[in-house]
């Protein structure tokens, strides 16, 4: 009898786990819903990563040319504080490298915007956030551009299906 309980039980567990993060993507979408346009915010990265190839410039510009290919207008820093949700594209790419030249990296893409508190107060938060980790070799080091791209990707699939042109 205990078997058959067990046994009922996992699908329906799966079925709530799975609708549990649908809901939580559907959310995460829907605060992106009716925004003007977006900010990016590249972090600053490691200067031995810069040395190997890769710099925040180049991510930058990758991020500012996808959101142009895909229609959604940027905005500069200025023109983001101005509106109600202050939002931006924030870009962190956390790498070590050891002594043998292979970089460890992390990546987080996170969408933060305004968020007002239960107190009334105004605060920066994440509404939109993916991420991925991995490793390179320091001859390599432009691959983790494309993975970024496929991050910021994601984004812009997210911002599309809530507001459609």
């Amino acid at each position: 009898m205990t078997s058959r309980i067990v046994t009922v039980g996992l699908p329906v567990l799966g079925i709530v786990l799975i609708a549990g993060a649908s809901s939580a993507q559907d959310s995460q979408r829907n605060t992106l819903k009716g925004l003007p346009g977006i900010g990016v915010l590249v972090e600053s990265l490691d200067p031995d990563l810069e040395k190997d190839g890769l710099t925040a410039d180049l991510l930058t510009m990758d991020t500012f040319s996808r959101l142009r290919l895909a229609g959604i207008r940027f905005l500069t820093t200025a023109e983001r504080r101005a509106t109600l949700a202050d939002a931006y594209v924030h870009v962190n790419l956390k790498t070590l490298k050891n002594e043998k030249g292979l970089y460890a990296y992390s990546i987080d893409v996170a969408v933060r915007q305004v968020a007002v508190l239960m107190n009334g107060e105004r605060a920066i938060c994440p509404t939109r956030e993916t991420g991925g980790m991995g490793t390179v070799g320091a001859d390599g080091v432009r691959e983790v551009r494309g993975v970024v791209k496929d991050k910021v990707n994601e984004f812009i699939d997210a911002w599309l299906s809530v507001n459609p042109k």
